[in-house]
């Protein structure tokens, strides 16, 4: 009997595990109308997509996170260069507390120039599945996860880090993307703080 009730534990945590990682692991589908607010403090549906955008990047961070802060002008970068070719871009502030204020003071400091969005009850972290921060997710037309994963290479570990990235995931699917071109990679394992 309690060799029954152990087996029946073990196996309902194996199945809790298992759908917690689900977001996170496998593609899936994005749906319109979630309602966030940026630094602002304007409401904004970053899901939806205007008419002839292609896809809508969400970089998750955290305003106490060195790795995100590093990553600040590569996502910059990607904004400036990908915005004028259909796809959208948010950061997604994940810390609980964040008031607007806070989330502006640090958005200006790290000159983000696209919206920053706050998530303080992580709806769309858990819809995501994300447990790390930075995480890009980037969400084509039509709510359909197309790439999910680390910005690039260039932090191997927590604190470890290369003296420039070798590889540019992120920067690649945007540019497959803008051109029409299948995403030829999918997903790829973050490196970063964990969420709070």
């Amino acid at each position: 009997m309690i060799r029954t009730v152990l087996a029946s534990a073990v196996m309902f945590a194996f199945a809790v595990c298992v759908r917690a990682e689900a977001p996170s692991t496998q593609p899936g589908r994005f749906p319109a109308g979630i309602v966030l607010h940026n630094q602002r403090d304007q409401p904004i549906t970053p899901l939806d997509l205007p008419a002839g955008h292609r896809a809508v990047v969400l970089i998750f961070i955290t305003t106490d996170c060195p790795i995100c802060n590093t990553y600040a002008p590569t996502i910059g970068d990607l904004c400036r260069a990908f915005t004028s070719r259909g796809i959208d871009f948010y950061t997604v502030y994940e810390d609980p507390e964040l008031t607007p204020a806070a989330a502006r003071a640090h958005h200006d400091a790290y000159a983000f120039p696209c919206d920053g969005l706050l998530d303080s009850e992580q709806k769309l972290a858990h819809l995501a599945g994300v447990s790390v921060t930075p995480e890009a997710f980037v969400v084509a037309a039509g709510g359909t996860l197309v790439y999910h994963g680390r910005i690039d290479d260039l932090f191997t570990s927590i604190g470890r880090k290369r003296y420039a990235a070798t590889t540019h995931e992120l920067k690649d699917v945007l540019g497959e993307i803008a051109a029409d071109e299948p995403v030829s990679v999918s997903a790829t394992p973050a490196v970063g703080c964990p969420i709070p």
